[in-house]
């Protein structure tokens, strides 16, 4: 037979969990957002000078290249955990791989790996002066600036090791190449020199595929870079921010008011927008993922703090941005 009538509307069912809170640029003043320093002892990088700042889900871990150590902290309280001194010569960038935590250590070419309890996992020779890294599924790869290439290893023994443009060699003629990214298919290489002004693109097992450089890019110091999801965005020491999709195709350049960058050195992405720390003016420029529309301009003094001293790095865990600055670092509730 037909269908029958609709019955009455039952009871509101239960409610669900909160879900985390989204920064709204529009209706949340300055005044109610929130942000901690972290800057006495124990933390090593009292006295130092902390550089990137690793996530693994739980832990944050800190590499400060004065003291050659690295801090383990939990993110979301900021309880310290340990100071881990030993394999670490000049600790710059790091990533996590799901099991184990990595940094480049500048000053004696190596890649420290630790397990989760800090343990020393491995080490992994045959470099220069490591700077950057990231992971790719499989492989860690490094920049290498004291050889002018990259390398990569496997993530799950620490072996492997295969450099690809050794001195600069073609076809990727690499020239300072400092921050690396990969964007779920394909690596890109920044080559922080006023020579090269360029963005090197390779494929996960090193076969060079594309340099975007000139017109309509313009880099000048093409330094840190950063992925949203759709696009790859690169801070250029020359006061912009150039973004491009992972094709390579252009997409905008920001500069001048109102994001006054300041020798953009950092850079982070939220989930909803891009922050990038300038050295320079101590201050964080934070703009739309989706198409570089302007939010804010951030310093020590919106969070009734002292000013940033930095900024020199900057990371997401999914609730927080931290930004590493000299001798502390400071945790800025998104």
């Amino acid at each position: 037979g037909p269908l029958g009538p609709y019955g009455p509307t039952g009871p509101i069912g239960l409610a669900g969990p909160t879900g985390h809170k989204q920064w709204d640029p529009v209706m949340i003043p300055p005044v109610n957002w929130s942000a901690r320093n972290f800057t006495t002892v124990p933390y090593s990088f009292a006295s130092g000078t902390p550089q990137d700042m690793v996530y693994d889900g739980k832990y944050l871990w800190v590499a400060d290249n004065v003291n050659d150590m690295v801090t383990q902290m939990v993110a979301d309280t900021g309880q310290f955990i340990q100071n881990i001194s030993g394999p670490f010569a000049s600790p710059q960038g790091g990533v996590f791989d799901g099991i184990h935590i990595w940094f480049a250590n500048l000053n004696n070419g190596t890649v420290t790996g630790l397990n989760l309890d800090g343990s020393l996992f491995t080490i992994v020779i045959g470099m220069v002066n490591p700077v950057y890294l990231t992971y790719d599924g499989t492989h860690i790869w490094v920049t290498d600036v004291g050889n002018n290439s990259v390398a990569r290893f496997n993530a799950t023994t620490g072996t492997g090791l295969i450099v690809f443009g050794a001195g600069g060699g073609a076809p990727y003629n690499f020239d300072t190449p400092t921050s690396i990214i990969f964007d779920g298919s394909r690596l890109w290489i920044a080559n922080n020199s006023a020579i090269a002004k360029s963005v090197v693109q390779i494929s996960t097992s090193g076969i060079y595929l594309q340099t975007l450089t000139g017109a309509p890019y313009n880099f000048t110091l093409p330094y840190t870079m950063a992925f949203d999801g759709v696009h790859i965005w690169v801070t250029d020491l020359f006061n912009q921010v150039v973004g491009f999709d992972t094709s390579g195709t252009y997409f905008a350049t920001l500069t001048g008011a109102p994001y006054n960058f300041n020798v953009p050195n950092s850079i982070a992405f939220d989930g909803l927008n891009i922050w990038v720390g300038n050295v320079n003016g101590g201050t964080i420029t934070v703009f739309r993922a989706s198409d570089g529309a302007f939010v804010r301009l951030l310093s020590g003094a919106t969070y009734g703090l002292s000013p940033f001293n930095g900024p020199y790095w900057l990371t997401y865990d999914g609730t927080y941005i931290w930004v590493s600055q000299a001798a502390k670092i400071t945790k800025i509730f998104v």
